[in-house]
């Protein structure tokens, strides 16, 4: 995973490979979980602009997750 950045560098057919870390089905509902609660924790808050306005997205789904909040 440390040397995928060397397939951009090869070019031809290896320019257009993406790899991702895979999560266990477990992983995934967690993430799935978190995700759904921070959505109805944002638009509980009477102050925040809508949902669409941000983009949420789980980070560190392997140790520690946590929901992180993107402006779009």
């Amino acid at each position: 995973m440390q040397n995928l950045r060397n397939l951009k560098q090869v070019g031809g057919t290896y320019s257009k490979i993406s790899v991702a870390h895979d999560l266990t089905p477990k992983q995934r509902e967690t993430a799935r979980e978190l995700l759904e609660k921070a959505k109805k924790e944002y638009e509980s808050l009477p102050e925040e602009p809508a949902v669409g306005n941000y983009r949420f997205i789980v980070v560190g789904a392997h140790k520690r997750p946590r929901v992180i909040k993107l402006k779009c």
